[in-house]
């Protein structure tokens, strides 16, 4: 008994590991090749296209800064919620019915939302090396807009799953997430991208640090609403 005990703190303690992260890329991968077999599926792969052409277009035009700022807020929200269209293919009977533990699951759902940044980091960073800034401008926008900005979005996918297929339960009813902290969560990113960082200064340091905050909150916040939530399998 106890070693049985000892190899489920194992297991739990290894939920966040190099191998199994990478191993949910790979799963993220199929899962994406898998839309594309879909209607919906391409159209998600079309407005993230369309998302990622609009930011890269637009930041190479001889716009104003502040015009480039406002085209580079659009492009992510276009990029982020393609993105979680082709994520997602909104039926996960089976995901269910797995012998995993909740708290593994939700190691996995956390993993999954981990590469989803990683991906509109790399498609808002792209955007401002398109943006012809300084190095130390880049730099700024970089730490203060691409990665608070890519992690707050990347928590969409998490809010937006349906577990079953033209079931109206969204991710918010599955896991009783707070629609005021989805919107905190969202809405300070949405604001930290519509203002122009143009310092290292403590004025231009507000709304990233609070970008952070929120962010670290959070990703503590789904973990836990996650871990603990009447998935599909314990009601059987």
């Amino acid at each position: 008994m106890e070693e049985r005990k000892g190899n489920s703190a194992d297991k739990t303690k290894g939920n966040f590991t190099l191998g199994k992260f990478l191993h949910t890329g790979r799963e993220l991968v199929v899962e994406i090749r898998a839309s594309l077999h879909t209607s919906r599926g391409k159209w998600g792969l079309a407005l993230f296209l369309f998302g990622v052409f609009i930011g890269i277009h637009k930041a190479l035009a001889g716009a104003g800064l502040e015009e480039k700022q406002n085209n580079l807020f659009l492009a992510t929200v276009y990029s982020t919620i393609g993105l979680a269209v082709l994520s997602n293919l909104q039926d996960f009977k089976l995901l269910y019915l797995l012998p995993i533990t909740r708290k593994e699951f939700a190691a996995r759902q956390m993993q999954k939302a981990a590469w989803l940044c990683i991906i509109i980091f790399s498609v808002i960073t792209s955007q401002f090396a398109c943006m012809s800034l300084g190095m130390e401008s880049f730099w700024q926008n970089v730490f203060w807009k691409s990665i608070p900005v890519s992690i707050s979005m990347g928590a969409y996918p998490l809010a937006s799953v349906k577990p079953v297929r033209n079931s109206e339960m969204q991710g918010t009813k599955m896991y009783h997430l707070s629609f005021w902290m989805v919107s905190l969560d969202f809405g300070m990113a949405f604001l930290n991208l519509m203002f122009v960082v143009d310092s290292w200064n403590m004025y231009a340091w507000i709304l990233p640090v609070m970008n952070y905050a929120t962010c670290i909150w959070a990703a503590v916040y789904f973990y836990r609403k996650i871990a603990l939530a009447d998935v599909y399998y314990d009601e059987l």
